[in-house]
């Protein structure tokens, strides 16, 4: 879109005069925690095609990022952890010098990938775009005494591909920098294009993008801590006796080997039990001839092998009474594992800080049920930690209303009961309205809750 508005622009200027050179002042992604909010790296991505796209177009010669520094605006009304979540403080390519930064003007990725880019950039001239191959974008620029360099992107998630570029080996230049050589294999290089950027370097008299040589089956994987992630290869063309390198994060391991040849593959890698719950690149080298061939990726994220959960439970008992109690939930959500350990229940104190769940397993759930010391008729603090036989650890801190739980017999589901649940307290200045004397919350307040 940012092409076709620029085009919409320059024919604006034709229409009234001729054309103008257009200046893009300020570009910039906020990488605040919250709505909005986008990783450095990502800001770095959407910075780079940003430059190249305005760049392609030959109308802008300029292009500022917004801004330079990270602010400080929030922390005056909310400390620290304010600001990491306020978009305005997050726009920068460095950290803030004011407040308690660890380290002032610490450069961000973002930073970093600007600057590798505008070394790519020194001394060069846009050459042509292939734009035939949606989802990728594929730029080539020319430089004097330098070799040409290639920009690549997708729009659409991890796209395997073969390049034909007619030469024997090719520069692989990452989105910070980062370098090594990558041989062709009959003038072909296999790659796998993400959302993040990338260069080649090379004399490049044609780029022509073909079948892939080695195609990884399917684009996304999610894994759990202490499973296997298999990985399906298919190699499409005769290729001499080679493996597949690949680079893993720490304590992942593959199991057998990762020898290539034509027909269908499979790479099986082993997760630790405390692999870390999160998003992961993994990049695999195809490796012939004493030479890396290629450079392809696999995006794959583990996710938590439980999940934790507190409500507020009132249990009516056969003579009448009533047991106010936490229900606290642990579902086992991993494919093939089964699940025990203890929970540790740090707020509110009862009587039984420390509980044992029994197995639970693979999509099942176990619900525990802790009496507290007196009936509950409000808001309560609670913290609870579940330690698994994984050794992994889990922990929920929340507040926990008791307004919305209603009185029902043992055996009922109490998530169920509070998960449309609203609550609300009104003891605040600013919520008084009509009154002029209001004397403080212990004059009037309340504490409630929508369902």
């Amino acid at each position: 879109k940012l092409v076709e508005k620029l085009q919409q622009l320059n024919a604006l200027f034709e229409q009234y005069g001729g054309s103008k050179p257009i200046y893009i002042t300020e570009v910039g992604w906020p990488t605040h925690d919250g709505a909005r909010g986008i990783s450095e790296l990502m800001a770095a991505s959407y910075g780079i095609r940003t430059a190249v796209l305005s760049i392609s177009t030959g109308m802008v010669p300029y292009m500022s990022w917004y801004n330079l520094e990270n602010k400080y605006e929030t922390r005056y009304f909310g400390g620290k952890e304010a600001s990491k979540k306020h978009s305005e403080d997050n726009f920068g390519l460095v950290r803030t010098t004011l407040g308690d930064e660890e380290v002032p003007l610490a450069a961000k990725d973002n930073f970093v990938a600007f600057t590798a880019l505008n070394q790519m950039l020194a001394g060069a001239q846009f050459n042509k775009a292939y734009e035939a191959h949606d989802p990728i974008r594929l730029y080539h620029f020319n430089r004097n005494r330098k070799q040409d360099f290639l920009v690549l992107w997708s729009l659409k998630g991890p796209q395997t591909i073969g390049l034909k570029v007619g030469i024997d080996s090719v520069r692989f230049v990452d989105v910070f920098g980062n370098s090594y050589n990558l041989k062709t294999q009959n003038g072909i290089v296999a790659l796998t294009v993400t959302e993040i950027p990338f260069y080649l370097e090379g004399d490049f008299d044609s780029v022509e993008i073909v079948a892939a040589p080695i195609v990884i089956s399917g684009d996304y994987w999610k894994v759990w801590a202490g499973e296997t992630l298999e990985i399906d290869l298919s190699v499409h063309q005769q290729i001499p006796t080679g493996k597949m390198l690949l680079d893993l994060p720490s304590g992942w391991r593959l199991l057998g080997d990762s020898d290539l040849c034509e027909g269908k593959q499979k790479l099986v890698i082993q997760l630790p039990k405390q692999a870390t719950a999160q998003k992961y690149e993994l990049v695999l080298y195809p490796y012939f001839n004493n030479n890396i061939q290629g450079r392809l990726v696999v995006e794959t994220e583990v996710v938590d092998s439980a999940i934790l959960n507190v409500a507020p439970h009132f249990q009516l008992n056969d003579d009448g009474t009533v047991d106010s109690k936490l229900a606290i939930n642990i579902k086992n959500s991993t494919a093939g594992q089964t699940l025990s350990g203890t929970l540790n229940i740090i707020n509110p104190t009862v009587k039984n800080q420390n509980l044992v769940f029994n197995e639970i397993g693979p999509g099942e759930e176990q619900t525990l049920f802790v009496k507290l010391d007196q009936e509950q008729n409000l808001v309560i603090p609670v913290n609870v930690s579940a330690r698994l036989n994984t050794g992994q650890l889990y922990s929920v801190e929340k507040t926990v209303a008791f307004l919305g739980a209603n009185r029902v017999t043992a055996g009922s589901n109490p998530f169920a009961e509070t998960q449309s649940t609203i609550h609300f307290q009104l003891n605040k200045a600013d919520q008084i309205r009509m009154m002029t004397d209001w004397g403080g919350p212990d004059d009037l307040s309340a504490k409630g809750f929508f369902s």
